[in-house]
């Protein structure tokens, strides 16, 4: 499905425990990286019929799944009608229903629920957001307290922009006086003795004239 994962179950509710699991382990994971790094993802679930070729899962319920997918919020998961039919006496979760969508290329809207993830993992997930936050504070504070340090990374990007400007003067003016140019002559010969050898290209004619033709045929036989 392009950047996304199709997986098949043979009941809902061994769907439904799988998502909540890779949701939890996703979130677990969320601890060891930066927030920079940090990447959310959406699971749709859907009951239908589905039809399995050699390399290929197709069929409505691959649609509808897919569509389900976009209605989840960021690190959560959707689900049908038909699914939470099938699991709402059987798993001790918490559901939402989310009222009927219009989902794009399905005819009639459908009934859409969100599941919301066990509580100590929700509740991890806020911890370590109030975390983020108190980090970035300290760190914008503490720049705004040092001066100093401010003034000094001013003073290094301003080095660093001089350096550059010389560089390239430099390497402008020795190019334009043609200084350069039997290094780069040299550079691209070297280049080209590495290409691999090609293999005659079976649509070129070749035709080799020696002094036995010019005599026949002159120095213009055309």
């Amino acid at each position: 499905t392009g950047d996304g994962l199709i997986m098949c179950f043979n009941s809902a509710e061994k769907a439904v425990s799988c998502a909540v699991q890779i949701q939890s382990q996703f979130i677990e994971n969320e601890r060891k990286l930066d927030a920079k790094d940090v990447l959310r993802h959406r699971i749709g679930i859907h009951l239908g019929e589905i039809t399995f070729t050699s390399n290929d899962v197709m069929g409505s319920g691959v649609n509808i799944a897919a569509r389900l997918q976009g209605q989840a919020p960021s690190g959560g998961i959707c689900i049908s009608q038909t699914v939470y039919d099938v699991i709402k006496s059987n798993l001790a979760l918490s559901i939402k229903a989310i009222g009927e969508k219009q989902l794009k290329g399905i005819k009639a809207p459908m009934a859409l629920y969100h599941i919301d993830l066990p509580e100590e993992v929700v509740a991890k997930i806020d911890q370590e957001d109030q975390e983020r936050t108190k980090s970035a504070k300290q760190k914008n504070s503490s720049v705004k307290q040092d001066p100093e340090l401010a003034r000094s990374s001013g003073r290094s990007l301003s080095k660093l922009l001089l350096a550059s400007l010389i560089t390239t003067g430099l390497i402008t003016t020795l190019r334009y006086l043609g200084v350069l140019q039997p290094l780069e002559l040299w550079a691209f010969n070297q280049m080209m003795q590495l290409r691999p050898t090609e293999s005659l290209d079976k649509r070129i004619i070749v035709i080799t004239i020696d002094d036995d033709d010019r005599r026949i045929y002159g120095d213009n036989p055309l």
